[in-house]
């Protein structure tokens, strides 16, 4: 299994010069999740720090199947990436359903820091509208399915 260190790398090559809306670095974005929950068990942080790589770069789960990655860090790195065409609430509750707490705790530091404040400073209001209602409940429904 690659280390923490190696996994970091990972993330920030392949998310080298993608930025969020904000125009900061995608990658501190994983950092950040991964920050929220480093006190954690280390799959976990392997979680935190993958959990966009597949929906958002060409890393698929069989590349990370190769490089080594635990069964319980790649199906949850494959329960955290939404399908193409899923809403996004469709997506909350199959994750919710499916019972992995690693990545439903992995998720909630994920929506911590997209519904950060500071985060959307620089966004348009009417972006910002859009993300508000886009998370409206999800906290409630992942903090009950934890229970």
């Amino acid at each position: 299994m690659p280390s923490l260190k190696e996994t970091e790398d990972l993330v920030r090559e392949v998310f080298l010069g993608q930025v969020d809306d904000g125009g900061i670095p995608m990658a501190d974005h994983m950092m950040r999740v991964w920050q929220r929950v480093q006190h954690l068990d280390e799959d976990t942080q392997h979680i935190a720090w993958l959990h966009d790589i597949v929906e958002d770069t060409n890393v698929t789960i069989t590349e990370l199947i190769s490089r080594g990655y635990p069964t319980e860090v790649i199906d949850a790195v494959f329960l955290l990436t939404k399908p193409k065409h899923t809403p996004y609430a469709d997506y909350i509750d199959h994750l919710v359903a499916s019972g992995n707490r690693r990545a439903i705790v992995v998720k909630l530091a994920d929506n911590a820091d997209n519904n950060d404040p500071k985060r959307w400073l620089s966004l348009n209001p009417f972006k910002a509208q859009a993300l508000t209602k886009r998370y409206a409940g999800v906290r409630e429904k992942l903090i009950g399915a934890l229970k």
